[in-house]
């Protein structure tokens, strides 16, 4: 695009250098190429901006993405963490609870023999 605007401008310029005098149908196609120069330039601008604009909301969206992919990694590890702390407490009670019910039996059988 801007090499179409460039290539314009240096059309019209050799335009009127190569002609001193012209008609009006000549000036009149000059003025069109200028009209036409400006036109273009006009919308590269405009798409330059609208260009900006959408790589800023990119970078802005993989910022955020970043993040929430940061923030999701961190809950993972907490969770992880309080999995393994629960399976610890849960191994410790079925210990106990096999200690419990090892001295729970020992004591009824000395009880039953003691009472027999």
């Amino acid at each position: 695009m801007e090499d179409l605007v460039e290539n314009m401008k240096k059309e019209a310029v050799k335009e009127r250098e190569s002609k001193v005098s012209g008609s009006a149908k000549e000036l009149a196609v000059q003025d069109s190429l200028e009209k036409h120069i400006k036109d273009l330039e006009i919308e590269l601008s405009t798409q330059q901006a609208e260009t900006t604009a959408l790589r800023k909301s990119l970078a802005d969206q993989k910022e955020a993405s970043a993040k929430d992919l940061e923030d999701a990694e961190k809950l993972l590890a907490r969770v992880q963490e309080e999995k393994q702390t629960l399976d610890t407490q849960y191994k410790t009670l079925l210990g106990r609870v096999a200690t419990i019910k090892s001295t729970l039996g020992e004591r009824l059988k000395s009880d039953a023999v003691s009472r027999n």
